[in-house]
This record gives structure tokens, sequence and C-alpha cells, in this order.
């Protein structure tokens, strides 16, 4: 996560010209917002549709449940 935050901090504060403190929260809210992304597409809403999470959490279902 680090890391992650390390090399988004770096491409907002050159983008946007911002501080390092501005362009660390703005990492950390990039950061916020693809993980509620991930969260409402793959676990929210995958009885609407089959996700590739859905369908990876389906395969390993029976894997999980024999053990």
């Amino acid at each position: 996560m680090t890391e992650l935050l390390d090399v988004l901090s770096d491409f907002t504060r050159r983008w946007a010209q911002l501080d390092d403190e501005s362009a660390l929260t703005t990492a950390t809210a990039l950061v916020a917002m693809s993980i509620g992304t991930f969260l409402v597409q793959n676990v929210l809403e995958s009885d609407r549709q089959a996700t590739p999470t859905r369908k990876l959490l389906e395969a390993l279902d029976p894997i999980v449940r024999s053990g």
C-alpha cells in the first residue's frame, strides 16, 4: 500500500502541481475510490451480473466447502 501511495502521490504531485501533503491526500482518495468501485462492481452488484470475482468465488466454493 505504501508503494502504491508513493507512486500515486508522485503522479498527482507532478500532474496537478500539488505539494507533498496534498498529493498524498489525493493519492489516498484515489485508492479509496478504486476500492469502493471494486466493491460495488464485484460484491454489491455481483448477483445482477457475473463478474470475474463472482466467477472466481463460485469456482472456489466447492473446494472451500469440501475441506
